[in-house]
């Protein structure tokens, strides 16, 4: 029964998906007006989260020498995690610049989810040793299953989407 409830509160993360396309506390439109402030924010995130994921492989696999969490995730290396950092921090700045006209906030998120999408990772990773499943899905082969290519995200999208400090709801 624990393992049930844990698992529906890791698919609730989905609901930091919704909240971040529907927040407009980040600021304006930005450079695309045919874009709202939230279609822009998980366009911004998503990018991020999909540069860190495959910073990190190909760094990983390429460099990867320690590793970072042998227990829950064998093939994970601290290489590949700075590398993933990298990349989501590149690929911030670009989009953040693009889409927001914020390089800043661009860079903000891109640290976010080349910290915050690791850990979503290696917790669905150890979620998984726990219950002893290879894999939450067959639709996607040796991949883990469909939740494997949201388990970044659903760490990285919730904490983007909070308001900011200063963020008042007059």
């Amino acid at each position: 029964m624990a393992y049930g409830l844990l698992c529906a509160a890791y698919v609730s993360l989905f609901g930091g998906i919704a909240l971040l396309r529907i927040c407009s506390w980040h600021g304006s439109v930005g450079r695309w007006p045919a874009l709202d402030s939230g279609a822009c924010l998980v366009l911004l995130t998503a990018s991020c989260t999909i540069a860190a994921d495959s910073g990190a492989f190909f760094v990983g696999r390429t460099l990867g020498r320690h590793k970072l969490a042998e227990g829950i995730s064998p093939k994970k290396t601290t290489e590949g995690l700075v590398g993933g950092m990298l990349a989501s921090l590149v690929i911030g700045s670009g989009i953040g610049a693009l889409l927001l006209g914020a390089v800043t906030f661009g860079l903000t998120v891109g640290a976010l989810a080349g910290l915050l999408g690791p850990l979503g990772d290696l917790f669905k990773s150890a979620l998984k040793r726990e219950i002893g499943v290879k894999d939450f899905g067959s639709l996607l082969p040796g991949h883990g299953g469909i939740l494997d290519r949201f388990d970044s995200l659903l760490f990285t999208a919730p904490v983007v989407a909070l308001p900011p400090k200063n963020w008042s709801s007059d």
